[in-house]
C-alpha cells in the first residue's frame, strides 16, 4: 500500500450500526472476507513481530497480494486506514463508499469532515 500517511475514516451514521448490519453488508461485498484475523508486522528497527489480534467485526481484503484487516467496526462505527480516499481507483475506498450507501451511512474524516464519493 505505499509508505505515504494513512488518514483515519469511519463509515457513521445518526444511529448506531449495529454488528448484524455490518456483518450483513460486508458479506454482501465480494471483495470482503468477514470475521477476525490476526495481523502482522515487522518492527523495522528492532526486527521483531509484532501481532495485532483480529477482533469480532473486522472485515479483510486483499491488498497488495495478502489478506489484511481493512474495516473494525466498533461500538457502532466502522473505522479503516485511507491512503486515498479521493482517488476512484482505491479499492479500499471504493468498497467503503459502497459500504457506506448500503448502510445508509457516511464517510467521516478524524476533523470530522464527510467525503463524497469520488465521480
Amino acid at each position: 500500500m505505499g509508505d505515504e500517511m494513512a488518514y483515519e475514516l469511519s463509515i457513521e451514521r445518526d444511529t448506531p450500526l449495529t454488528i448484524d448490519e455490518w456483518r450483513a453488508a460486508v458479506e454482501a461485498e465480494p471483495a470482503l472476507r468477514y470475521g477476525p484475523i490476526d495481523s502482522t508486522a515487522t518492527n523495522p528497527r528492532t526486527g521483531a513481530t509484532i501481532v495485532v489480534k483480529g477482533m469480532e467485526g473486522d472485515a479483510s481484503m486483499e491488498v497488495d497480494g495478502r489478506q489484511v484487516n481493512v474495516f473494525r467496526w466498533y461500538r457502532g462505527r466502522v473505522t479503516f486506514k485511507a491512503r486515498a480516499v479521493e482517488n476512484a481507483s482505491d479499492p479500499v475506498s471504493k468498497v467503503a463508499f459502497v459500504l457506506a450507501r448500503r448502510l445508509g451511512a457516511v464517510l467521516r474524516g478524524e476533523e470530522g469532515e464527510i467525503y463524497a464519493p469520488p465521480s
